[in-house]
């Protein structure tokens, strides 16, 4: 069920901002993170400079609220990287940047 709610997501947030998603699961990281990296459900090309993108998570039913609890790694991690910690990881052989980080909640 949760694969819907997050096809669901990604269809709904490329509709909203007229975008293209790329669903492609990319492991990234930064030196001292709070967890062993991070896979985002889908991925935006910020065309503000070469191979930067946002990466967009679609959250639903107890994971939005596990998200937002105090201590959640996910969300300190998004928190690094809105805050200016590019996350890097290498998708299709090249490196790539995550410099902004969007949730969508889908109940």
């Amino acid at each position: 069920m949760w694969v819907d709610k997050e096809k669901i997501g990604l269809t709904e947030y490329a509709q909203d901002f007229k975008v293209e998603v790329i669903r492609s699961k990319i492991k990234v990281d930064y030196e001292g993170s709070p967890q062993n990296g991070r896979f985002y459900d889908g991925l935006v090309n910020n065309n503000d400079g070469p191979n930067t993108y946002t990466g967009v998570e679609v959250k639903s039913g107890n994971a939005i609220e596990a998200y937002n609890r105090p201590g959640s790694t996910q969300r300190q991690f998004d928190d690094a990287v809105n805050a200016g910690t590019p996350a890097h990881g290498k998708m299709d052989g090249e490196d790539i940047l995550i410099t902004r980080v969007d949730s969508k909640d889908i109940p």
